[in-house]
This record gives structure tokens, sequence and C-alpha cells, in this order.
């Protein structure tokens, strides 16, 4: 998907700084995660962004270097609603132990409602 790593970086960076730090951290090489964040944080501080790389949309993707990404308040949104139903599979699945634990308070929340 990218000429090379710095492309990667620039890209995930440009990312983190609009709100979605799950791009760098889906990095699965540490050391360019590792530069990746280093390069947020300078560019925080500085206010330059990095420039965005083009991606070369030609190229046949694997499944596994892109997946869907779903806005986190949709994830939680429909991880509650299957919650609720009783569902816990993709949930208790989630690596991210605060949104597992968000997620199960909401729906703590929602059968107190159902019931109450």
């Amino acid at each position: 998907m990218f000429e090379d790593k710095q492309d990667l970086i620039h890209y995930a960076v440009n990312k983190a700084l609009d709100g979605e730090m799950d791009v760098i951290n889906s990095i699965e090489e540490k050391p360019i995660r590792g530069k990746a964040k280093a390069m947020m944080v300078k560019c925080k501080r500085t206010g330059e962004r990095p420039p965005m790389p083009k991606i070369n949309l030609k190229t046949k993707l694997n499944t596994s270097e892109v997946e869907k990404v779903e806005p986190e308040e949709e994830l939680i949104t429909r991880l509650v609603a299957d919650g609720v139903k009783g569902i816990m599979d993709e949930i208790n699945a989630l690596d991210n132990r605060v949104l597992r634990g968000k997620i199960k308070a909401s729906i703590v929340r929602e059968k107190r409602k159902g019931n109450g």
C-alpha cells in the first residue's frame, strides 16, 4: 500500500493527529510504531504535520493489511446492543480493556433501564 516505511509513518501520524490513534497502534512492527508515536509527539509540540503520502489504490491489498475501521462510538453502540441480547463473544475478545469495561458498564445500565 505504501512505497516505503516512511510513508506509512507519515500516514499514521496524520491519521492520529486527526483523532484516529488506532492507525498507529495497529502497526505491528514495534520500531516503526515507536517512530510514528515519536513523530506524533513532535508534531503536536511544533504544530507541523508531515506530508500526507499518496496512497496507491491500484495495488491489491490483503484483507489483513486493511481492516474495516469502525468509529469507536458505533462500535460501542453495536456491542452494547449485542451484550443486552446476551451476545458477549466479540466483547470478551476485545484487547482494549478500557473499551471493554465501558461497554460492559453500559450493558449493565441498559439492563437496569429495561428492568426498572
